[in-house]
């Protein structure tokens, strides 16, 4: 923390009423409370992102992890995938994405 922001390295949870216990929600750096710079967001059980963040949306390089198994690996802006990038289907295909918003 600082001057009462998040600063620095640290992990959000929140308390899971089903588990009982904290259910990790992000991992990474903060800069004025905000997530920048490499991290991990989980957004369920098996779909998740790690990369880079800038002003807390996906920034730069990184990989988001789909429950259906697909996987897409390349550039992000604004929070969207942009720029180059491979999906992987859990069928086995791959398909290179150029451009916008893959």
């Amino acid at each position: 923390w600082k001057f009462g922001k998040r600063d620095g390295y640290g992990t959000l949870s929140f308390p899971d009423q089903e588990m009982g216990k904290p259910k990790k929600v992000y991992s990474g750096w903060w800069k004025d409370d905000k997530k920048s710079g490499y991290g991990i967001q989980f957004f369920g059980p098996k779909d998740y992102y790690e990369g880079e963040w800038c002003g807390n949306q996906r920034s730069g390089w990184g990989r988001m992890y789909y429950s259906n198994g697909d996987i897409y690996e390349g550039q992000w802006l604004n929070d969207k995938p942009h720029g180059e990038g491979m999906l992987r289907q859990r069928t086995g295909t791959a398909t290179r994405v150029t451009g916008r918003e893959a």
